[in-house]
């Protein structure tokens, strides 16, 4: 039986800020900070990160890409909180994911130039993209 759940590409957006919302502790998250600038995100999704940082919730996002666009970011969304930490990632092995509590995680896969977008609860993946965010953050020695 199938622990993960397919979100459409038009309703990932929502879903993740449906459970960003109801966060407690923390936020794991990647992102492609190129992609980033080229497509950014709503500034809905931004207000509600900040709205939980305050709340105390701890943000920790890995950013992949290069460091002209990753000034260029953090320039237009400084978040100035103990609570928040966005570190430019020290290698490429960028894996799209966001992790809630270490409870609840969201995550893409590419094959044949498509993207698609899941959501589990299931332990197995959620210690295996622990680890590789811990590790990636361990590589870049920023936080």
């Amino acid at each position: 039986m199938s622990t993960l759940i397919e979100v459409d590409k038009k309703n990932i957006l929502r879903k993740v800020m449906s459970i960003v919302g109801q966060a407690h502790n923390e936020v794991l998250a990647t992102m492609d900070i190129d992609e980033e600038i080229r497509n950014p995100l709503k500034e809905e999704y931004f207000f509600l990160l900040k709205k939980m940082i305050e709340k105390g919730v701890i943000m920790k996002r890995l950013a992949f890409g290069r460091k002209i666009n990753f000034k260029k970011f953090n320039n237009g969304h400084d978040i100035k909180n103990k609570n928040y930490h966005c570190v430019l990632a020290s290698t490429q092995n960028y894996r799209r994911m966001i992790l809630v509590d270490r409870k609840n995680l969201f995550f893409a896969l590419e094959a044949d130039g498509k993207r698609r977008f899941f959501f589990t609860k299931d332990a197995k993946y959620i210690k295996k993209f622990t680890e590789y965010f811990l590790a990636e953050l361990e590589k870049s020695k920023k936080i």
